[in-house]
């Protein structure tokens, strides 16, 4: 398919490309797969929130 052959195409850019040091800092929010990473992460925070965890355990006398 196209994107199949548009994804190789750019793969094998990347691995024969010089390599460079960056001029500028990566940035965050850039492509789907960040914006998944940050809603698993926001879910998973809060269903551990809503079940409670971490439990606080109270001091021993």
């Amino acid at each position: 398919t196209l994107l199949s052959r548009l994804l190789t195409s750019r793969i094998s850019f990347q691995v024969t490309r010089q390599p460079e040091i960056p001029v500028e800092p990566v940035h965050l929010g850039r492509g789907i797969s960040v914006a998944a990473g940050v809603l698993l992460g926001l879910l998973v925070a809060i269903l551990l929130l809503v079940l409670g965890l971490p439990r606080h355990r109270s001091p021993e006398k």
